[in-house]
């Protein structure tokens, strides 16, 4: 669950000044902060890393976001097409999809872009495009959990006619084990990154074509708000319009043309991580808002669920040292805390602010050198990617007794496994 919703006592007030609520600082604060931001509370340790890069079980080619739930780490690989998943402590424990990899056996834009009226048969093989029909082959650019199942978002088009395409970019759900059991026909043009509310049946996914978040009910698909009301949705004109000229710089501005990019409140240069927060106002009135990770315009931008931009946190603040310098994901505990991953090149880093956006505390390793995806749990386990790396890193306020237990609840689940079913 990146998302952990928080439901807060909150002032009205605040509310209308975009400044959202801060829950009790808790215990995860000693005294004020003079200077930069400390590390984290003795409470809050390092436990392991797991993965690292290749394509044999166990590693990934490029990790394309994770998911936790029921002491399993979901964990998608974009290029090879598969979720691996993981006990807390990074023991392998399965995986399903194909393995094969989407840039070799999947189509690019430069190909679609010269072939647009082509089908999968002129496309790609038989044994493929068979793939694609029964849900084994994806493009997973992000993974969440709802309802105890695993949803893969798949971001790859087998053809530019939408229209009669085989796939088109859709939430796949799974179960834990991998078994296909429904998609979900999204109308987004190139998303990336998807959060869940699961407690309104909701689902956040940022757009790259359109660079935009919009919010979806998962059980009737229909729009419940976003940054932008409104979608480009012709993948072919997109690709047709970017790809005709031969220039690389031309390409590069056309693209930002079509994606409306901007730095003002509300717009966005590449949203790289969403959250959903949810707060009580005085009245006891529930606000819905969603956290907006705005890549490379270096900020966070706060949004009610229906789209009113409220607040903009920036990562530059003018003072001595800055806050983050190139943002990447985001979640919040149910605490209310805010957690950012934070690929500073020199201070590589999770940060850790209070709903004010106080910095509170960070996390960091000495192999963790570009923090990427970012996964919470109820019992306070910590998961961080490293797209350097391709290694997951664990961390929570845990005690080696509760991890031996777990190793030994992992172990008896495993016999247990092994033995089969009971006569």
């Amino acid at each position: 669950m990146r998302l952990i919703t928080a439901i807060l006592v909150f002032c009205a007030c605040c509310l209308l000044a975009s400044c959202p609520v801060d829950p009790a600082r808790i215990k995860l604060q000693s005294g004020r902060i003079e200077s930069g931001i400390p590390t984290a509370p003795s409470s809050m340790t390092f436990i392991t890393s797991f993965g690292g890069s290749g394509a044999e079980e166990g590693k990934f080619t490029r990790i394309g976001g994770l998911a936790a739930l029921n002491g399993r780490v979901y964990v998608a690989d974009q290029m090879l097409s598969r979720i691996q998943y993981f006990d807390y402590f990074g023991e392998y424990l399965g995986s399903w999809g194909t393995g094969l990899n989407v840039n070799d056996f999947g189509v690019s834009e430069q190909t679609l872009a010269v072939k647009l009226e082509a089908d999968e048969a002129e496309l790609m093989s038989a044994g493929v495009v068979q793939a694609i029909a029964d849900r084994t082959f994806f493009r997973a650019f992000d993974v969440a959990t709802y309802e105890g199942d695993v949803l893969v978002l798949n971001n790859f088009h087998s053809r530019a006619d939408s229209r009669k395409a085989v796939m088109t970019p859709e939430i796949i759900r799974f179960s834990p084990e991998g078994e296909f059991r429904q998609t979900y026909d999204i109308p987004s043009l190139l998303p990336c990154f998807i959060v869940v509310d699961e407690g309104k049946h909701r689902v956040g996914l940022s757009d790259i074509v359109n660079n935009a978040y919009q919010v979806f009910d998962l059980d009737t698909l229909e729009l419940v708000g976003g940054s932008r009301r409104t979608s480009d949705q012709n993948y072919g004109g997109y690709i047709a319009q970017v790809y005709s000229s031969p220039d690389p710089k031309e390409r590069a501005r056309l693209s930002r043309e079509w994606l409306r990019t901007g730095s003002a409140d509300g717009q966005f240069d590449f949203i790289s991580g969403l959250a959903f927060y949810s707060v009580q106002a005085e009245g006891g009135e529930t606000v819905d808002m969603v956290l907006a990770v705005d890549r490379n315009n270096n900020r966070i931008q706060v949004f009610t669920v229906q789209g009113t931009h409220l607040q903009t946190i920036k990562g530059r603040t003018g003072g001595k040292t800055d806050m983050f310098t190139r943002p990447s994901d985001i979640a919040v505990s149910g605490e209310g805390l805010v957690y950012l991953t934070d690929q500073n090149q020199e201070q590589p880093r999770v940060i850790v602010f209070s709903s004010r956006f106080n910095p509170l505390f960070t996390l960091a390793h000495p192999q963790m050198r570009a923090p990427g995806y970012i996964e919470l749990t109820d019992d306070g386990f910590v998961f961080v990617t490293d797209s350097a790396t391709n290694k997951v890193f664990v961390f929570g306020p845990i005690e080696e007794k509760l991890a031996a237990e777990q190793s030994a609840m992992e172990g008896e689940r495993k016999q247990s496994s092994e033995a089969g079913p009971a006569p």
